[in-house]
């Protein structure tokens, strides 16, 4: 039964609630909870309950005196029955005394408390049956006037409960029809009881957004309401604004209600400039003067203490902002003349000036001013971008310079906004542009924001600077941001922007953080600088030889005297101009390289392993044209006297080795090896791949040799260890790289066509590395680490890849390793081994190397046993690595797949695994589902297809055991039951197992029943027809599966099914369907 809801009740349920030293209750939580619940049941007891909104009129009634009682007569409310309430609670539990100041407080707090509750049960229904004439309506409107009259103080007419009332107030008003006009003209009641103005300029501001979150009513019926009051709040915003309301605060308020009524309803430039500020004194102008004049110089006649404060200058230009933003009068000859007045007024009047000087020099308190001040300034500009970009009306080019000081000011948000503004200007061809607007501009922009994207002087690094002068969030923002404006200021500017950029720094008298700015919006336009050098233009050249010029200066400077941040420009800095030095410095590529090590080698790893990476692939040939000298034709040997290429290749890599870590390593790697691949001859490729290999070893061979050696110690050097499981894991993930850019087993100028082992370009390199992973193997120590083991089987998997030829000695050897190993640790790495070796051998030999069908068993009985003894979401990448292993099977041995004692178990473990899983793993499970049951369409060889056709009999039965449960697992996860991203994998599988019944006798009926029934359990907001009708559509794509449109219609489909069941479609979205399968 629902509990009485009586003011008494809900007054005493208050009291409870609201805890305070002494209070007889406090130490009760029984009672609390009790109470707490009591009034929870009253917010969300139903909205019909008349005896709910009853209680809330009356006890809202009581709290306050009528509105009477100021215009003479005697209120029937008592402003002390809560303070009463209080006390006699308080005195019925043995309390003391209560101070005055307690009793106020707490029945503020009651109050409040009350108030709140009431707001959440006018948000969660509808008062239906009270109109703005209602008891309710007028005791929270006699509640602001009690405020108003008996309250001065600025504390109490701003305080958290008279907030609340204004919002209750204003709540009630926009959920009833004709709410808002009456809740106006009682905020415009001349004679009494009426409201100070500050305490209606509060109850009008709360209305619009109030109406913006009411559900019950539309936005046009709320509009509706509003728009015959705008005239009345303009002026009263117009009066206040004029006169100041006798204070600031009374300022604030009213633009505060100017910017939320404008954007409802639509105030635009116009509205303002014809909108007279005080309609009985027109000579005082219109509310856009009055803006004007609030964000503009002070008149010579202002005495200083009418000083505008920096809070109004902020909500005047917000609210001014909001009349400037796509207005309706955009284009119109009106609002073009009030737009020129308002630029006028920037040199006539110090408009957007004054302010920003003023607030500027508030440093820490105009910071906000001086953002809503530059939002402003950008918003005239790009809003009247053909206006300001003409230059003829007076203030365009002063606007201008507003953003240029913009640009470089110290508020970072203020220095953000020009841009876009410097972009809209851009996209104004140059023909409509003012001369002054073209490349004098941009050249200027772009001196601009080399001074505000620098570091300061005193900054090191980010993990070093306690001084928090600069926030890293938005300086990598600015940083982010600026980079489109440098791209548009370069295609204007070309090579007037390399030598504008290169000018601003002199490399060895400027600072390091002038030269590490110009270094960044050098790099912002790196790849189109190297565009325009390639087609050796004019200008490319000239950007060329200069760019040239730069890089011999910043590497003839000893990286002693150059910041790390510097260090780490510079190296981004040669990265991405390697192709213009390949085409115009190839005699000193190999000394940027050599500078490339330096900068490795002094912290700057990363950046200095990108840009080792960059230029041995852009620059790889002319590295080699300028390292190798032709002697006999067909001959060719690495010159000593030029810098020895393997040389510089072994000291790149072992510094890497030693300070890197693994993604650099990689880079360096990569951008080694495929320079190796580059060499002119087989006998160059293979010096040289052990030229990379060797520190590879080396450093590789002494962290495995004091691995060994820990092993026989009680308690080893812990750091030591540490750094030894660090660098074996770099060495391994090197190799890894190594061998998969080897996979060319003739270079490109080799004019030999021998292709056997020992022509392989690894064959040398393996003899080496070989021994190294087999004692890594037999480590007890390396094998029990995840990680390392992890990289040496990448190492595995990397080599039968590339060189499976060289490996095919080995590979028993190493199947029985990767086998053990994987029953000791399940590592996903190991199956990714078995995935590639099924793969290479089952495709090239026939599917005849080794037991392949035997190793399939095991590796399933073992990944059963490991999955029964943990839920499935507890190892997701040994379930995603074992079914990429199943599909590799299916693809390239299917003979071993379908002969295999598990085939029946790899299905279910699917299947269970598609209910079980949700990420990655699940995807891999209903692909290989999804494969298996649609083998009939699978595009793969011909003696697959044939060796899967032998085996439709037992996948019938497999599918005979698991098609509901598919069918009803795929139905429940499309209709928004999964994640999106599995969404399409779900659908794969669904179709194929659809696709698969109709093919066969009597299946179509069976797929109808099993399709219906399943969306009759996870579809029950569908109707019926609408269910039949997706049955119907769905199964005539899977009876036409050979079509190769069908399954692609049939998953577009399935996505829309999701967008039905959530709401966010309707069933007439299926007759597109429908004629799509017709044509079909």
């Amino acid at each position: 039964m629902a509990p009485h809801h009586t003011p008494n009740l809900l007054l005493q349920a208050a009291l409870v609630s609201t805890i305070h030293p002494g209070q007889p209750s406090a130490n009760n939580p029984t009672a609390i909870s009790e109470a707490t619940r009591y009034l929870q049941s009253w917010v969300e007891c139903d909205v019909s309950d008349g005896m709910g909104w009853a209680a809330a009129a009356e006890l809202v009634a009581s709290f306050y005196p009528a509105a009477g009682r100021y215009g003479g007569t005697s209120g029937a409310g008592d402003p002390g029955v809560v303070e009463r309430a209080i006390i006699a609670h308080h005195s019925s539990g043995g309390g003391g005394q209560l101070s005055d100041h307690l009793l106020r407080t707490t029945a503020g707090a009651v109050r409040s408390l009350l108030l709140t509750l009431l707001n959440s049960k006018i948000r969660t229904g509808s008062a239906a049956g009270f109109s703005p004439e209602t008891r309710l309506f007028d005791g929270v409107w006699s509640g602001l006037l009690w405020f108003d009259n008996d309250h001065q103080s600025a504390a109490a007419s701003t305080s958290g409960e008279v907030r609340l009332l204004c919002a209750t107030i204003g709540a009630l008003a926009v959920r009833v029809a004709g709410g808002i006009p009456a809740l106006v003209q009682k905020c415009n009641t001349n004679g009494p009881p009426c409201p100070t103005p500050s305490m209606a300029l509060q109850v009008l501001a709360k209305i619009p957004g109030e109406a913006s979150d009411c559900p019950t009513r539309s936005t046009a019926d709320v509009e509706a309401d509003m728009g015959p009051c705008l005239g009345y709040v303009l002026d009263v915003m117009g009066q206040v604004l004029v006169d100041n309301g006798g204070s600031a605060t009374n300022a604030k308020l009213a633009l505060q209600v100017l910017s939320n009524w404008a954007r409802p309803c639509h105030v635009t430039l116009t509205r303002l400039a014809n909108t007279v500020a005080i309609p009985s004194s027109p000579d005082r102008g219109s509310l856009l003067d009055v803006l004007v004049r609030l964000l503009s110089a002070p008149e010579p006649s202002q005495q200083p203490q009418q000083t505008v404060s920096l809070e109004v200058l902020d909500m005047a230009a917000q609210a001014l902002m909001v009349s400037v933003v796509k207005g309706s009068d955009l284009g119109t000859p009106t609002r073009q003349s009030v737009a020129t007045a308002l630029l006028g007024a920037i040199p006539s009047r110090g408009f957007l000036v004054h302010p920003l000087t003023v607030a500027s020099e508030a440093v820490w308190e105009g910071d906000e001013c001086v953002c809503s001040l530059a939002n402003l300034a950008v918003t005239i500009a790009t809003e009247e971008i053909d206006l300001v970009v003409a230059g003829a009306a007076p203030g365009c080019a002063e606007l201008i310079e507003i953003l240029m000081g913009l640009q470089v000011h110290r508020v970072q948000a203020a220095a953000i906004a020009p841009l876009e503004a410097w972009l809209a200007i851009q996209d104004v061809p140059l023909s409509n542009r003012h001369p002054s607007l073209h490349q004098e501009l941009f050249a200027r922009v772009v001196q601009a924001l080399l001074v505000r994207i620098s570091y300061p002087p005193d900054f090191t690094s980010w993990e070093e600077d306690e001084t928090d002068a600069l926030d890293r969030q938005e300086f990598e923002e600015m940083r982010r941001l600026v980079s489109d404006v440098l791209t548009t200021s370069y295609f204007l500017l070309r090579v007037g922007y390399v030598e504008g950029v290169i000018a601003s720094v002199a490399i060895r008298q400027s600072s390091w953080e002038a030269v590490e700015a110009a270094l960044f919006c050098l790099r912002a336009v790196g790849r189109d600088v190297s565009d325009e050098t390639k087609k050796r233009t004019e200008g490319g050249i000239k950007s060329a030889e200069q760019l040239v010029v730069m890089v011999q200066q910043l590497c003839s400077v000893p990286l002693n005297q150059q910041r790390v941040c510097l260090r780490k420009a510079i190296a981004g800095f040669l990265g991405i101009y390697a192709r213009v030095f390949n085409l115009y410095a190839t005699d000193s590529i190999l000394e940027v390289l050599l500078y490339l090590k330096a900068c490795i080698e002094n912290g700057a790893a990363n950046d200095g392993a990108k840009a080792v990476r960059l230029i041995m692939i852009g620059c790889g040939k002319s590295l080699i044209r300028t390292a190798t000298q032709v002697g006999s034709p067909g001959d060719s040997t690495v010159q000593t006297g030029s810098g020895n290429v393997p040389a510089a290749l072994t000291a790149i890599m072992d510094a890497i080795l030693t300070h890197g870590e693994e993604d650099s390593v990689r880079l360096v790697a990569e951008g080694s090896t495929r320079l190796c691949m580059t060499m002119p001859n087989s006998a160059l490729v293979r010096s040289s791949l052990i030229a990379v290999v060797e520190p590879i070893v080396r450093c590789s061979g002494m962290a495995l040799e004091f691995i060994q050696s820990a092993q026989s110690q009680q308690q080893p050097d812990a750091a030591q260890l540490d750094s030894s499981y660090r660098a074996l894991s770099c060495s391994l993930c090197a190799f890894k790289e190594v061998c998969r850019f080897c996979d060319d087993h003739s270079p490109p100028s080799s004019n030999r066509g021998d292709n056997s082992n020992s022509s392989h370009p690894l064959a040398e390199v393996l003899t080496g590395v070989w021994p190294l992973l087999t004692g890594i193997s037999a480590s007890p120590l390396c094998r029990s680490h995840y990680g390392i083991m992890s990289a040496c089987l990448a190492v595995h998997s990397a080599l039968l890849s590339s060189a499976p030829d060289l490996i095919a000695p080995h590979f028993a050897a190493t199947v029985t390793f990767i086998v053990q190993l994987y029953e000791e640790q399940h590592t996903p790495s190991a199956l990714d081994y078995v995935a590639a070796a099924v793969e290479h051998f089952g495709s090239t030999n026939g599917g005849d190397f080794g037991d392949l069908t035997e190793l399939l068993a095991h590796i399933t009985r073992c990944t059963t046993s490991y999955l029964s003894s943990r839920p499935p979401l507890d190892c997701p990448f040994q379930i995603e690595a074992y079914f990429d292993a199943c599909r590799r099977y299916l693809l390239f041995y299917p003979r071993a797949l379908v002969a295999c004692q598990e085939f029946g178990n790899t299905f279910g473990l699917g299947v269970a695994c598609m209910n079980e899983c949700q990420g990655n793993d699940c995807r891999a499970a209903l692909l290989y589902l999804a494969q298996i049951i649609g083998h009939k369409n699978l595009r793969v060889s011909t003696d697959t297809t044939l060796v899967l056709q032998a085996a439709s009999g037992t996948i019938d039965v497999l599918i005979a055991q698991h098609g509901e449960a598919i069918c009803k697992k795929c139905v429940s996860s499309l209709s928004g039951a999964a994640p999106q991203m599995l969404c399409p994998a779900y659908s794969e599988c669904l179709f194929a197992t659809l696709a698969y019944l109709c093919s066969v006798e009597g299946g179509e009926q069976l797929a109808n029943q099993l399709m219906s029934a399943s969306l009759e359990d996870d579809a029950k907001r569908l109707t019926l027809d609408t269910r039949q009708r997706l049955v119907s559509i769905l199964l005539g794509f899977a009876k036409d599966s050979t079509n190769r449109r069908s399954k692609p219609q049939a998953k577009l489909l399935l996505s829309d099914y999701g967008k039905l069941c959530k709401g966010e479609a309707t069933p007439e979205i299926l007759q597109a369907y429908s004629y799509v399968a017709y044509a079909g």
